[in-house]
């Protein structure tokens, strides 16, 4: 059904586009490149990278929150610039994308509304272009709150989680390094040692002597 969706919004926006700026310069891509670039996976870029291309400052990334204007001033990504899908064909907006310079990666909550907008960036010619694979809800689960692995888990798992754990530090301020920690397996919790009450009985007091009368 989604795949329906996708390939309906294609067709109607590859008419609608046909007369909007071109940010790249190029020509537009066909509906049937379209087509055939939904069933790649390379469209797609992992929180993880895209977190060490913000940890590095890397000029070419462009990141572009595709959600409403109320969700991006509430939380979006570090240097995101806000381009609602509703809105992206408009001349204003079109002019904020440089194609020939930037990486541009369109983010929304999810995947589906980032990659509408990638259809249409595509549709207008950008190459360099992706989305943010699992959006938002992906990096909060997997940058910000981080679960830690089993003890059971791969070598592979456990660096992934310690650099999931750096990245956190890093974009919540605690830490200006991407920087690994080495993985410390949780310490089994201490029994708890139930300490028996001894009662201490009071010793009977000795009665006191009995005066002795006095003789006549």
């Amino acid at each position: 059904m989604e795949k329906i969706y996708f390939i309906l919004f294609i067709l109607f926006f590859s008419t609608l586009s046909c007369n909007q700026e071109n940010p790249s310069g190029e020509a537009q891509a066909s509906p049937e490149t379209l087509l055939a670039g939904l069933v790649e996976e390379n469209r797609f870029l992992t929180v993880e990278k895209v977190a060490d291309m913000l940890i590095n400052d890397d000029p070419s990334l462009l990141l572009v929150d595709v959600r409403s204007h109320d969700e991006y001033d509430a939380f979006t990504l570090k240097g995101a610039i806000n381009i609602p899908l509703e809105d992206f064909l408009k001349e204003q907006n079109l002019s904020q994308l440089d194609c020939q310079r930037y990486s541009i990666v369109f983010f929304s909550n999810s995947s589906v509304r980032a990659e509408k907008t990638w259809i249409l960036g595509q549709r207008l010619g950008c190459k360099d272009i992706y989305v943010l694979k699992g959006g938002l809800n992906e990096w909060t689960a997997r940058i910000m709150n981080p679960a830690p692995p089993p003890e059971t888990a791969s070598a592979e798992a456990l660096e992934l989680y310690q650099l999931h754990k750096a990245a956190r530090k890093y974009f919540i301020g605690a830490s200006k390094a991407l920087e690994p920690e080495p993985y410390v397996p949780p310490a089994a919790p201490k029994k708890q040692v139930v300490k028996k009450e001894i009662k201490v009985e009071p010793k009977p007091k000795k009665p006191a002597p009995a005066e002795e009368e006095e003789g006549c």
